[in-house]
């Protein structure tokens, strides 16, 4: 087949919008015969820009040039080539080539001009404006750049001044109505802006611009459900387009309508696989949803199928500052690095890469110095947070914490401010590094004490949480206690609350009851003295808290940290110390039941909101428990807001509770301020998080509540003394008053 052939089946495919089958046709009838007409070499390279094939379409565009030098086409493709790229730099040499050897280009002039706003050479752009509408005044592109030249500089009266000035001498100029409508947005005239769009929608009907806009319009006031209705009608209209698709999955993403929104991107990421839309949306569904282990899955598709974009690795930076990986900021950092052409495509230059130099050198006042002349001078982006980022890393590792309250003064205090939300995970990530620092110095005290903070900064640092467990793996070996070791993991355990008060008491639970079950325990005695969180002494843990009925709930919920924190236990069943078991054989099989079939997380006897506790109970309840008078004498005022498992008969807590209620009082310690009673705190908590009690009255396994263990204790020893057989299902029960 000769190479007209080819060319004419290339036209074909093409006319049917089989790209490929076009691209392939095209390259044949080149491989066929070199020397083919200009447009052949500018058609192809243009096709492979369609499917993203950047190296290949700057090969046939170079191939153009070689053979037509005197054209300007091939040029313009090269210089246009590198703007798509987001290369600036290089976009900007280009244009000045084609200016060296076409000075009266209009389309090189103006694309000059709108790579120097990229790189925020203001002051040139206006001359290239300025110049492009004196040169050519019948075409509206030096207005409109000029325009768009003070939105980018946020001098929204001046770009309203423009765009008037545009449409006065190019009436209903698509480009002009857009762009005025937005700066109305901008400035809140939504009236004004919805008229613009009404003019665009009837102007041009056969296209977008206008519904796209009366989208807009009405997502800036918040009127989502009208953004809806509109995206839905734009949708009709404009079947299959990838702008009116990708607006109704924001909407639909914000509304949280996620199952509609991911069947959208989906549509558009088969539909359009050469566009990053698709995928983009699928990160930000992930993303907004706290699934960050699939938000970084995607992200990394995002960047390897468009390698040549910025916008994935800053996704990426987004998931890594947001679950506090600094591991992985760093090893992007050093992506970066590898890849300096990338920078190109955000505002930041001379004093970055210097404090990128200055920050390899170990010199990080200089680096500091830097920095502070960068943020002066740019907008925040992920590079800067990088490089703020490993400037404080530095600056911990070489133990100048001075510092750090200069870097993040520079963060904090400058007129560009980065968002709160990035703030905030920066903060958390410094208290992590601090952790780590104090941790490898083994000053576990501040050590905790840091990775609390920063959990309570960002409670979707995920990295602050796991190196928090280790480190009380690491403080605090009670595995070495036979009873507590490796060989009890997957087991159910018992807690035992008790007091320093009846703590005469436990030596007599631990022989005659506890001993005999073969089952792992623990009791529990507050003591706020304590040097350290925890203390284990002769199956008793200490842990640091009060030991009153006021601060139950920290107790508990502290005790429980411990678990969290050293052992993998299946479950726990917390327990007082006034239960007793009455039927060892029934009790033995519901802990084997426990162990080996049940899949319940929560629970016990079943109160709240429908039982007495929801009535006069719940608000007097503790009357003349606490050790605080306000609390004997006030009404309990907390409303109900679950069902719970009733602390004084027990109730079963599985792994998965235990590290939900424990997670949850580091994120939010808040919540067990005024919270003394600790089975509904308890409840309360796990029904935020989706579990719900399980009626299940522990009763049936043969467990008895309310036992005066003092008097059954007393009778036991006069048994002994009398040398009389003891039975074990024997009861001294007395009725409390």
């Amino acid at each position: 087949m000769k190479s007209k052939q080819h060319l004419r089946e290339a036209k074909e495919a093409k006319e049917l919008g089989d790209i490929s089958a076009a691209i392939e046709q095209y390259q044949t009838a080149i491989d066929l015969k070199s020397n083919q007409p200009i447009w052949v070499y500018l058609t192809l390279a243009r096709l492979l820009l369609q499917k993203n094939n950047f190296k290949l379409a700057e090969h046939y565009f170079n191939l153009a040039f070689q053979l037509y030098p005197n054209n300007i086409k091939s040029l313009l493709g090269l210089a246009n080539l590198a703007f798509r790229q987001q290369q600036w730099n290089l976009a900007l040499a280009r244009w000045n080539t084609v200016l060296e050897k076409f000075p009266e280009s209009f389309l090189a002039l103006n694309g000059r001009a709108n790579t120097l706003i990229k790189l925020r050479y203001f002051v040139e752009a206006e001359v290239c404006f300025n110049k492009l509408h004196n040169e050519h005044s019948v075409q509206p592109n030096g207005l409109i750049g000029l325009a768009k030249l003070a939105m980018t500089q946020n001098k929204w009266f001046l770009a309203l001044e423009r765009w008037n000035n545009t449409l006065s001498q190019f009436p209903n100029n698509l480009h002009a109505l857009k762009g005025r409508a937005i700066v109305f947005c901008e400035l809140r005239c939504y009236v004004e802006a919805e008229s613009d769009y009404d003019i665009l929608y009837t102007e041009y009907p056969d296209h977008p611009e206008g519904l796209l806009g009366l989208i807009d319009v009405a997502m800036y006031q918040g009127h989502w459900n009208i953004a809806l209705e509109r995206a839905q009608r734009a949708d009709e209209q404009f079947p299959d387009n990838i702008y009116t698709l990708n607006k109704k999955g924001k909407i639909l993403i914000f509304l949280r309508q996620f199952k509609q929104a991911e069947s959208i991107y989906r549509q558009i990421k088969n539909k359009f696989p050469e566009q990053p839309i698709g995928i983009q949306g699928l990160f930000e569904i992930a993303y907004q949803q706290e699934n960050f282990d699939l938000a970084e899955t995607v992200a990394i598709s995002l960047s390897e199928q468009f390698s040549q974009l910025l916008s994935p690795i800053f996704k990426l930076i987004n998931v890594y500052f947001m679950i506090g990986d600094v591991k992985k900021l760093e090893l992007t950092f050093g992506k970066l690095l590898d890849n300096p052409e990338l920078f190109e495509q955000i505002s930041v230059y001379k004093e970055t890469i210097r404090s990128i130099i200055s920050i390899q050198k170990k010199e990080i006042k200089i680096a500091i110095n830097h920095f502070k002349k960068a943020t002066d001078n740019h907008e925040h982006n992920a590079l800067l947070s990088l490089v703020g980022l490993k400037i404080i890393i530095c600056a911990i590792e070489q133990n100048k914490l001075e510092l750090l309250e200069d870097v993040l003064q520079i963060i904090y205090s400058n007129k560009r401010k980065p968002p709160i939300s990035f703030r905030i995970e920066l903060t958390s990530i410094i208290y992590q590094l601090l952790g780590c620092h104090y941790q490898n110095s083994k000053q576990y005290y501040l050590a905790s004490l840091n990775y609390r903070k920063s959990i309570e900064c960002n409670p979707k640092n995920h990295n602050s949480l796991q190196l928090l467990k280790e480190l009380i793996s690491v403080q605090y070996p009670l595995r070495k206690s036979k009873l507590l070791s490796k060989e009890v993991d997957g087991k159910i355990a018992i807690m035992i609350i008790t007091c320093q008060k009846n703590k005469q008491i436990v030596p007599f639970l631990k022989k005659y009851l506890y001993q005999q079950l073969s089952i792992p325990y623990f009791f529990v005695i507050g003591n706020q003295s304590l040097s350290s969180d925890w203390f284990y002494e002769s199956d008793i843990l200490y842990v640091k808290t009060p030991d009153t009925y006021d601060a139950l709930t920290e107790k508990v919920t502290k005790a429980l940290e411990c678990v969290y924190g050293l052992f993998n236990f299946k479950g726990i069943l917390k327990l007082d110390d006034d239960i007793w078991i009455k039927n060892t054989d029934k009790f033995l099989n519901f802990i084997h039941w426990l162990e080996h079939e049940c899949r319940e997380d929560y629970l016990g006897r079943v109160v709240g909101t429908e039982g007495f506790m929801s009535t006069w109970m719940g608000r007097c309840y503790h009357w003349g428990r606490g050790e605080q008078n306000i609390i004997n004498n006030e009404p309990y005022k907390q409303p109900n807001l679950a069902k719970y498992c009733g602390g004084g008969e027990g109730y079963y807590l599985s792994q998965r509770s235990i590290n939900t209620i424990v997670e949850y009082r580091l994120k939010c310690p808040d919540t067990i301020h005024n919270e003394f009673i600790e089975d509904k705190y308890i409840g309360e908590t796990l029904y935020l998080h989706g579990i719900n009690p399980l009626e299940y009255s522990l009763s049936q396994f043969g467990l008895i509540s309310d036992v005066d263990i003092e008097a059954l204790h007393l009778k036991y020893l006069q048994a002994e003394d009398s040398n009389l057989e003891i039975d074990p299902n024997f009861i001294y029960k007395v009725i409390k008053t």
